[in-house]
């Protein structure tokens, strides 16, 4: 991770009440400006209240706030509706839930008066967890345009990215009408992007950088980031957009030395940029993110960069790269990467060309939470290995997918924190649109 990333700094909160409760989305701010609010998403009833809401100091920490009902002693507090690995804890007016997914979250909570006591009734609301929010829509407020991340994709070729704003999501109101998505952000003019003439490096740490340079070449792929439904008609959509952006460097970077890159006319805010090859994040090394049993016979990580030209980024035949355990620090593998046939792939399955190295670590066999990082270019996100949650977890996620995007069924609380009506069911007129 960059030294200028900013931490998880978005306040999202989201209310509910036990018993009775509503679901719509809170709002999201952040230290880059405040994004526009969602709906109110409170209510109040005889079975108490409880808020969630993002730590802004601790990433990947919720606040919870609570108003138990009256007589209540112990309480759940979780994720998952079912509660598995929740215990009852007295109860308490806040308390803390530390999670590992970002985006959209749903907390559940319920109460009784006692061990012997029934649990009581179910309460759920929703919260966005998004690191990336603050830098994505920098520009709604008149700002400018914030880059979310920067790193090493070859030795010589820093990667930067920037997005030109965010969808915000209507959602529906309580009796299924909808509210029209609005777009946080304005966009980003790519004329100045793909000039190598518009970027300067400098560093005081790196010699070869004190004078500023420029790179020898820019390379950019953009791409969709959702789909804003703004109005009644069929023209009323739009797309803002994330530049993926590929400065070829004169020199290599040096671990330990910061950089600061800065455009000409400020189209993008200055990014400082730390090489740190066992910890700054690499957009080109990818980890199984679902993650891996510890005991599982095949755990592989794998380099590869693709800058919208065939062939991708040129890389060493082999590459050197450790396994970090992310709680000590200490170096727990280390290997050499196999570069990965293409066989017959190209232009079938392989579209791009793009060389791919394997980075094999399936002799790491300790349960935990790890990164992998190559010496010269830096780390994937962090890889868990875990005999208990790994495919749990992601057992869970398909299924609530499933569940909520069903057609023809009915959402609402306890069982998930949207609210929509049955479509197209036995007792709904059909609504067509042509």
């Amino acid at each position: 991770m960059t030294s200028w990333r900013r931490p998880l700094a978005v306040a999202l909160a989201g209310a509910l009440a036990v018993g009775a409760c509503s679901s719509g989305r809170g709002g999201r701010s952040g230290g880059a400006g405040t994004a526009p609010a969602g709906p109110p998403s409170s209510a109040t009833s005889a079975g108490g209240e409880l808020s969630v809401a993002v730590d802004g100091t601790r990433p990947g920490t919720l606040l919870v706030t609570l108003k138990p009902p009256a007589g209540s002693t112990e309480m759940q507090v979780g994720t998952d509706a079912s509660f598995t690995g929740t215990s009852w804890r007295p109860v308490a007016t806040t308390t803390s839930l530390t999670v590992r997914d970002t985006g959209w979250l749903e907390v559940f909570a319920r109460f009784r008066n006692g061990p012997t006591a029934p649990a009581g009734p179910r309460a759920v609301t929703a919260v966005v967890t998004d690191p990336t929010w603050p830098s994505d829509v920098a520009s709604a407020d008149g700002g400018g345009h914030a880059a979310e991340s920067a790193g090493l994709v070859a030795p010589d070729v820093l990667a930067v990215r920037v997005a030109s704003g965010r969808v915000v999501p209507g959602g529906t109101e309580a009796d299924g009408t909808p509210r029209y998505d609005t777009v946080a952000g304005t966009a980003l003019s790519t004329a100045a992007l793909d000039k190598a003439t518009t970027y300067r490096i400098e560093s005081d740490d790196d010699p070869a950088y004190r004078s500023a340079q420029r790179p020898t070449t820019v390379a950019r792929v953009t791409r969709p980031d959702g789909l804003a439904t703004t109005g009644p008609g069929q023209g009323d959509k739009t797309s803002p957009v994330v530049h993926d952006l590929y400065l070829h460097l004169p020199h290599p970077p040096q671990p330990g030395a910061t950089y600061t890159i800065t455009t000409s006319g400020g189209v993008i805010e200055p990014v400082t940029f730390r090489f740190d090859p066992r910890v700054s994040r690499s957009p080109a090394v990818h980890a199984n993110q679902v993650g891996h049993r510890p005991g599982d016979a095949l755990k592989v990580a794998y380099v590869s960069a693709w800058e919208g030209r065939p062939g991708g980024i040129a890389l060493p035949t082999t590459v050197d790269f450790e396994v970090i355990d992310t709680a000590t620090g200490a170096t727990v593998l280390t290997g050499r990467s196999t570069p990965r046939p293409s066989g017959d792939e190209w232009g079938r399955g392989d579209l791009t060309g793009t060389p791919v190295a394997e980075l094999d670590f399936s002799a790491l066999r300790t349960a935990g939470t790890y990164r992998v990082c190559v010496t010269t270019l830096g780390c994937s996100y962090d890889v868990e290995l875990s005999e208990t949650d790994t495919w749990l977890r992601a057992t869970v996620a398909v299924a609530r997918a499933v569940y909520r995007q069903r057609s023809g069924t009915t959402l609402w609380p306890p069982y998930t924190a949207v609210t929509r009506p049955m479509s197209f069911g036995p007792d709904t007129t059909p609504v067509l649109q042509s």
